[in-house]
């Protein structure tokens, strides 16, 4: 049977990225959000099913004025199946217009999927789409590969979660991972407790769409806090105006520069979490004494927090500071570095088409996701 070419799936707690193997970048992004335009409560009193709801995905599900329930199916896992079905379908059939049943599908999975997480995949793909291969595999790895590298510590910043992860000629270790719950929707929703203080109804859930827009255009990472501080107090030239949902004039002051500060002091919230230094730290005193300079040598950041202006500067700042023997380390920020895991999902693909290690459907219909040659091949 003749294949098109394979299609890579990248369903992230804040936004799904989605292209062909013949894209650099992926070649559509959107939210991972459903709206219904029914209120779910609603159904435990009627005969009604969530597939016979009316829904919106992505962006018109957080600007539609019909939309009464908000659904998130990601958060680090897939946790809502029935949505995450639907958005799929939206991205193979509305984003990249085609029928998956002859498009190979890699999908990107969080570093915590479980076996269950895998089969359930496996299911809505082969029984749901009939598509004719999957490969899977975790986003660490593949944010390793999209670097070029084969050694390193990915130190992912994304939206639900902070996670650095230790890897050695392919192999992660898993005993030095750290994380933390800190994430771009932590930043959000100080960001937005603050300016709620100031304008009221920025407090309203419905906004944190608008506060994640301001955050995204407007927030950056200061080298010294206190210093930055002061510098909002002597002057006001950089304070930035934005639009209430009333129309009115909003002002962002020293919450530009406060809010992303939650990364490295997570406590300014009342967060118990250790700051992304200590994660890193942490993690390469667990690591081998033998291997911790190749590993210093490949700080790999990726994940949408890593864009905000000033974070490198300040991350090696901090461990600069942290690090009390002189072990050296290199930070790498590559381009497109949000794009990361599903680069390396598109690099995965080309590697897998020289090795078999895609899952047939022909085969998981004989013997379940069990005989998938990438389970054995990414343990």
């Amino acid at each position: 049977m003749h294949l098109d070419q394979p299609i890579i799936l990248d369903s992230g707690s804040s936004s799904t990225k989605v292209g062909f193997k013949s894209d650099s970048i992926p070649v559509d992004v959107f939210q991972t959000v459903i709206g219904y335009t029914e209120d779910l409560s609603s159904l435990r009193h009627s005969d009604l099913l969530i597939y016979d709801l009316e829904y919106y995905i992505g962006e018109r599900a957080l600007s539609s004025k019909r939309v009464k329930k908000l659904l998130y199916p990601v958060w680090n896992l897939v946790i809502d199946w029935e949505s995450i079905e639907k958005l799929w379908h939206y991205a193979f059939f509305d984003r990249l217009h085609v029928n998956p049943n002859y498009n190979p599908i890699m999908v990107v999975e969080s570093f915590y999927s479980t076996r269950g997480q895998q089969e359930k995949i496996a299911e809505i793909m082969f029984e749901v789409f009939c598509v004719p291969q999957l490969l899977l595999s975790k986003s660490p790895l593949l944010c390793l590969y999209a670097a070029g590298k084969t050694t390193g510590v990915i130190v992912e910043s994304s939206a639900s979660i902070t996670i650095v992860v230790p890897i050695y000629k392919g192999t992660i270790i898993r005993h030095a991972i750290t994380y933390s719950s800190i994430g771009g929707y932590s930043i959000t929703k100080y960001l937005q407790k603050m300016l709620g203080n100031k304008y009221a109804q920025l407090k309203r859930q419905k906004f944190s769409h608008l506060i994640d827009e301001l955050k995204k255009k407007h927030c950056y990472v200061s080298l010294n806090a206190e210093r930055e501080k002061k510098v909002f107090m002597k002057t006001k030239k950089f304070n930035k105006e934005f639009i209430l949902p009333s129309g009115d004039i909003g002002i962002m002051e020293e919450e530009r520069f406060r809010a992303p500060e939650l990364l490295f002091d997570p406590l300014l919230n009342g967060h118990n979490d250790e700051p992304i230094q200590n994660l890193i730290l942490e993690s390469i005193k667990k690591c081998d004494l033998t291997i911790r300079k190749e590993l210093l040598d490949n700080l790999i950041l990726c994940g949408g927090n890593t864009l905000l202006h000033g974070f490198r500067e300040r991350l090696d700042k901090e461990l600069n500071l942290l690090f009390e023997e002189k072990l050296g380390f290199k930070i790498k920020s590559f381009e497109n570095r949000e794009f990361f895991p599903w680069i390396g999902g598109r690099i995965l693909c080309e590697y897998a088409e020289k090795t078999d290690l895609w899952l047939s459907r022909k085969k998981y219909l004989e013997t379940g996701i069990d005989s998938a040659p990438f389970l054995s091949y990414f343990l």
